[in-house]
């Protein structure tokens, strides 16, 4: 059973969500990598969008240069990250796999969602690439492509090295702690008297309001600080 299925939640209330969320992931991609895109491409079909993966925020790279809604596959680890994952599934509802199990669920999934005429994001290689360039592909990726009947579209955006990753994966983790660190107490202190839900659901926009502030300025001025000659456009 499809994610909207199981939650009563239609398409288009995800694609109205990921509307308020596009402006902010262009803003990021333009402020961090440097991309600007005039015209973004839209599809007036659904779209498998096959893309390689140089950072855990890849997805707002795409997300300039497209601009349909598109639904996300994510590892599992992801929608795990406490408050964050939680304001993620609820938000995106990405297609979960987890590494190392079988791929059969999130594959139907994926079928699912592109026959009610969404589009799907899916990074092929399943693994971050340091320098851009193309790593190991599945088998099952190339069946997925071939099996679907629909436009598949490949997404190719460059790297910066290693040292830029290792950058880069610092700056999410301080971010992290201390936007959700600080969310859950404030939020607490601000409605003591509020429901346990209702107190849960704010502390999550809270965090992911904290996030992004700090993530953004911390991949400006500190995680991309010298990618400025980089190309992050895709390809």
């Amino acid at each position: 059973m499809s994610g909207e299925k199981a939650k009563g939640r239609t398409d288009d209330h995800y694609r109205r969500i990921y509307a308020l969320f596009l402006p902010v992931f262009r803003i990021v991609a333009r402020a961090t990598y440097g991309v600007r895109v005039k015209k973004p491409r839209h599809y007036d079909e659904p779209v498998l969008i096959l893309a390689n993966h140089t950072s855990d925020m890849d997805f707002v790279v795409v997300a300039s240069h497209i601009s349909n809604h598109m639904y996300f596959v994510a590892s599992e680890h992801v929608t795990a990250m406490g408050l964050f994952g939680k304001g993620f599934r609820a938000w995106f509802d990405p297609i979960t796999v987890t590494k190392g199990a079988s791929k059969t669920g999130g594959v139907m999934d994926i079928m699912r969602r592109l026959r009610r005429g969404n589009c799907v994001l899916l990074f092929c290689e399943g693994r971050l690439s340091h320098d851009g360039r193309s790593t190991y592909i599945a088998p099952a990726t190339a069946k997925l492509a071939k099996s679907v009947k629909c436009r598949v579209v490949t997404f190719r955006s460059s790297g910066g090295g290693w040292r830029q990753l290792l950058r880069f994966a610092l700056n999410i983790a301080v971010c992290y702690l201390i936007a959700y660190s600080a969310a859950q107490p404030f939020v607490e202190w601000l409605l003591k008297d509020a429901d346990v839900r209702v107190r849960d659901n704010l502390a999550m926009l809270v965090g992911m309001v904290i996030f992004t502030g700090l993530n953004y300025l911390g991949q400006r001025f500190f995680a991309f600080r010298q990618a400025g000659g980089e190309d992050r456009r895709g390809r």
